[in-house]
């Protein structure tokens, strides 16, 4: 499946004037961010998980001066991706991508996923890997992980 540019654009109109940021994840899985601030304002902006960029002083949070300023970076987590270690098992209950593979390589977390408890919905892949003592092993969270975690992003 082709990956599709995902792109959110929040404005805001102050007294001041309008702010703009606007957010994509490309294709190469970079990230592209584009703020506007109105005249005699300033903003602060914070990028999640920066990890590369071309101008080295990029920081997760950035004062903006007034104008418009775009950013094109490199993240930790790549957002094309759908799921991580970190995923909770809610995250993965109306995937049915998700489901299918649970039901293969992790029954177990499937039938947490079917009792519906807030609890167990929060347990996340991480997690999963050291509970022993109900039947999950890192063997076993591992082996469902290496497909999980190749999922695209679907945006509807």
């Amino acid at each position: 499946m082709k990956y599709q540019l995902r792109f959110v654009e929040y404005r805001y109109d102050s007294v001041s004037g309008k702010y703009t940021s606007a957010w994509s994840v490309n294709e190469d899985g970079s990230v592209t961010v584009r703020f506007e601030v109105p005249f005699g304002c300033h903003a602060t902006a914070v990028l999640p998980s920066v990890a590369e960029t071309e101008k080295k002083n990029l920081q997760e949070e950035i004062k903006l001066e007034p104008g418009v300023h775009e950013f094109r970076y490199r993240t930790k987590r790549d957002y094309r991706k759908a799921y991580t270690m970190d995923s909770r098992l809610e995250e993965m209950q109306n995937d049915p991508r998700a489901l299918e593979i649970l039901e293969r390589k992790m029954p177990l977390a499937l039938a947490k996923i079917q009792g519906k408890d807030a609890e167990d919905l929060n347990l996340s892949l991480n997690e999963l890997q050291y509970m022993f003592f109900l039947g999950f092993h890192p063997d076993m969270v591992q082996s469902a992980a290496e497909e999980l975690l190749q999922l695209d992003v679907i945006y509807k």
